[in-house]
């Protein structure tokens, strides 16, 4: 099967833990990572292919290509029925979390979904939203949510696999993958539906999070930041390092005239040299 994700997002799960969950616990922690990767409307190839290697990784040597398909037929009738989550205006979220009654198996389910959620490299409003909402209907406090959020971009941003460039980095204790493509497991209703029109781009997002007084850090984001909801400081622009060996007056002189390209300088000012004069100023 294709690896369309850059996260190893199935090395989210420990295998110690996985050992000790129920049928039942896995079939509501699979309930809970596809509200995640659905939860802007929308189920991008990359997020379906976490998906997959997700199941392969939580069923590990009870996984075959039937149960897989099986698995991803119900998920493509859930989407056709109107089933995705979008936001946090989803029930069916809060019921799945209801029947992780052990703390081993909610951790999990929170960490396999905010892999998810990054798995496509993209965040959004809805997104977010469906992170904080997870938070609360699984009873996680703050402060282990940014220790789970840690362990889960270790794990899916480990060392390269020395196994070959396609394996994750955590094949040497996972079982062999079975032989399943893409295009056989995932149906085309599952790729098929439209964007949410909430979605924004990144930016966007980010005013919600410092908005909300919480930020979800992205995987690979070492240092915490703080939601204190500050306006970005603007740097000025720097000046070219050849600049540094002219006078002061010059060197700044060049400096504005390199202006932002959201503000371009006019053809006529662009092609005027200052004058022998106006240069000794």
């Amino acid at each position: 099967m294709g690896r369309l994700s850059r996260l190893d997002v199935e090395c989210a799960v420990p295998l110690a833990v996985r050992d000790e969950l129920q049928p039942s616990e896995i079939d509501a922690i699979l309930g809970i990572v596809f509200l995640a990767a659905a939860a802007d409307g929308a189920l991008a190839d990359e997020e379906a292919d976490a998906f997959i290697r997700i199941m392969l990784r939580l069923f590990g040597q009870q996984a075959t290509p039937e149960r897989i398909r099986a698995v991803m037929q119900q998920i493509a009738a859930r989407v056709q029925r109107g089933e995705s989550c979008q936001a946090a205006r989803c029930a069916r979220v809060g019921e799945l979390a209801a029947m992780l009654r052990r703390t081993p198996a909610r951790e999990l389910a929170y960490k396999l979904s905010y892999v998810m959620l990054m798995s496509d490299l993209q965040t959004n409003d809805d997104e977010f939203a469906f992170d904080v909402e997870l938070r609360r209907v699984l009873g996680i406090a703050p402060e282990r949510v940014e220790e789970l959020q840690d362990e889960a971009s270790r794990a899916v941003l480990g060392e390269p696999s020395r196994r070959g460039r396609g394996a994750p980095t955590c094949a040497g204790e996972a079982p062999a993958q079975i032989d399943l493509p893409f295009a056989d497991a995932a149906p085309p209703a599952m790729a098929a539906q439209e964007p949410s029109e909430a979605a924004a781009p990144r930016a966007r997002a980010a005013r919600g999070r410092a908005a909300a007084g919480e930020t979800p850090r992205r995987p690979g984001a070492g240092a915490r930041r703080k939601s204190a909801g500050k306006a970005p400081r603007r740097t000025a622009t720097k000046a070219p390092a050849k600049a540094a060996k002219q006078p002061p007056r010059e060197a700044a002189h060049k400096t504005v005239r390199r202006a932002s390209p959201k503000r371009p300088i006019p053809k006529k000012a662009a092609g005027k040299k200052a004058s022998p004069g106006r240069r000794r100023r």
